[in-house]
């Protein structure tokens, strides 16, 4: 399997309790100012890194993906939001981990014109309660929206 896509990960009603929470006053968003080489900041909530839960939201949010997924082990769990700056912007190509056996899991929050686009050329659209799984070795770039103010996905990296 190089990739698959699973749409209506979540029932309508999970869905939209995720993107209320991550999109509501209340969410706390931290600053980083590169996404990977290039100059583009981005805002981030780390719930998991380093063998270590980083969020009091994690079990809400993050633990029944991880049991939908069957997650065996977490490498990596954070939220990312992108900011529209007009023109589209694209990351490097990177792998988020080189961990071998390891997958890596987009959730996609809200839609928009943004993307996942893979290595070998194919391009995931940026929809709403969609997962993207693959290979965490598969090297892959994200490309920003233009048509709303932010995109906004989780990244999951773990050992199925």
């Amino acid at each position: 399997m190089s990739y698959k896509t699973i749409e209506n990960f979540l029932t309508t009603e999970e869905h939209a309790k995720i993107n209320n929470l991550l999109s509501g006053p209340e969410f706390r968003w931290f600053y980083q100012e590169v996404m990977t080489i290039k100059d583009n900041c981005f805002l981030s909530h780390v719930f998991y890194d380093n063998n270590n839960v980083n969020s009091p939201l994690y079990p809400i949010i993050i633990v029944p993906f991880l049991n939908k997924l069957k997650a065996h082990a977490v490498h990596s769990v954070r939220a990312n939001l992108t900011i529209s700056f007009g023109d589209q912007y694209q990351s490097e190509w990177h792998t988020d981990t080189s961990k071998e056996n390891c997958k890596t899991a987009i959730y996609y929050v809200n839609n928009n014109n943004g993307y996942t686009e893979l290595k070998n050329n194919i391009k995931i659209d940026s929809k709403a309660n969609r997962m993207l799984i693959f290979n965490s070795q598969m090297q892959h770039r994200m490309i920003s929206a233009t048509d709303i103010k932010n995109r906004l996905v989780i990244n999951f990296n773990y050992y199925d």
